[in-house]
């Protein structure tokens, strides 16, 4: 189930950011294609950054803790009593903004963010004073409920010895070494594969890891069903699918349709813009004597022997240029570069965070509440 949607994403990602999904037979060593046009890339990035400025805006809380009205209720109109909660609720949330800051959550979201502008998929696990660990589609595969929560999960990821050293139980650490499949890891260098199995069970999520064949008993856990520390957000959600669909598939068309124009209009300028002269060979003009003549020399021979050799394609070039400028408005719009973004300052207003909001939630037709309820509430539990 997911080759296909691992297939789109690598697809989006080529008209894009082929970094954020290279080739499968990739390795560090090659180089990545490169796009004749950079728009999807600035596309991508702004909406990335404007929907992380929309959901962890700097210098201010996005959420506020509130009683309910049962609680309201059993207070009365005892003011003393609502002024001291309320400056308690007040500084629980100082004190999760905090947090949040100081875990450095937002370079994990931005980064997951992209992933979810090209790929539709990516799944955050939160480690506890460390921050988020972000993994790409490539490295799980996922099974849902009807509700859209995770019914089974599997990460994939390698670990290096030294590190599993110093993480496991000597004695863990000798069963896993005995493995069949540790053959040629037994350097400091060396990498294992390592697997983290998370399943929904009635009474929670059991999770599992799984290193060179051996379940490590000391790693795994049982989660109650809101204290999962994962979160498997979506861009666009497809009833009856695992996977969700990406905002660039749905522009797809037109980012292929833009590298093409962009190609072919590069190539043809470096090629009209090749400057060669041909003399007529039946002329009376030399051309060796016009090819070694230094600037402003006098030299005998004939203009009429002398012509410039053109492509005569500055028609063609034009219908290209304005088809490429009407692919480039559109996708303007669809990126929201022409939008304005909420300034990166100390001090920003509520009213700007509110404007930016709207913009994204018209633009992206209710994808930013999806991923507010996915990605914003979790986060608060986890703190």
């Amino acid at each position: 189930d997911r080759e296909h949607s691992l297939d789109r994403a690598q697809a989006c990602a080529a008209v894009t950011i082929p970094s954020v999904f290279p080739p499968d037979v990739f390795n560090k060593t090659q180089d990545l294609p490169v796009p004749w046009q950079g728009l999807g890339a600035r596309g991508v990035n702004n909406l990335a950054s404007m929907l992380l400025l929309a959901i962890l805006p700097p210098s201010a809380p996005f959420f506020r803790f509130k009683l309910n009205a049962e609680a309201e209720q059993l207070i009365g109109d005892d003011q003393a009593v609502k002024a001291e909660i309320d400056t308690a609720l007040s500084m629980r949330e100082q004190m999760v903004q905090t947090e949040i800051e100081h875990q450095v959550v937002r370079k994990a979201f931005h980064s997951a963010l992209r992933h979810l502008l090209i790929g539709g998929n990516v799944v955050l696990r939160h480690e506890p004073k460390k921050g988020f660990k972000v993994y790409p589609l490539h490295s799980f595969v996922i099974s849902r409920v009807s509700g859209g929560e995770i019914g089974l999960l599997i990460l994939h990821e390698r670990v290096g010895v030294e590190d599993l050293r110093d993480k496991l139980d000597p004695a863990e650490f000798e069963v896993i070494s005995r493995g069949g499949h540790w053959e040629g890891s037994n350097t400091a260098t060396s990498e294992v594969d390592m697997y983290t199995r998370v399943k929904r069970v009635d009474d929670g999520y059991r999770l599992e890891v799984e290193i060179c064949g051996t379940v490590v008993e000391s790693q795994s856990e049982l989660y109650d069903l809101d204290k999962l520390p994962f979160l498997a957000p979506r861009m666009v959600v497809i009833d009856n699918e695992h996977y969700g669909r990406s905002y660039v598939e749905e522009y797809l068309g037109e980012l292929r349709s833009l590298e093409g124009l962009r190609q072919s209009i590069v190539s043809g300028s470096a090629a009209a813009a090749k400057l060669m002269f041909l003399v007529d060979p039946a002329g009376l003009t030399d051309p060796k004597v016009l090819h070694d003549a230094p600037n402003l020399a006098v030299r005998a021979g004939r203009a009429e022997d002398v012509s410039t050799l053109q492509a005569n394609k500055f028609a063609d070039f034009s219908v290209a240029r304005a088809s490429t400028q009407d692919i480039i408005e559109g996708l303007s719009h669809a990126f929201m570069l022409a939008e304005a973004g909420i300034r990166n300052a100390e001090r920003v207003t509520a009213e700007e965070v509110r404007l930016v909001q709207q913009a994204l939630e018209r633009q992206l037709g209710g994808v930013y509440t999806l991923i507010s309820s996915e990605i914003q509430q979790p986060l608060i539990d986890m703190m």
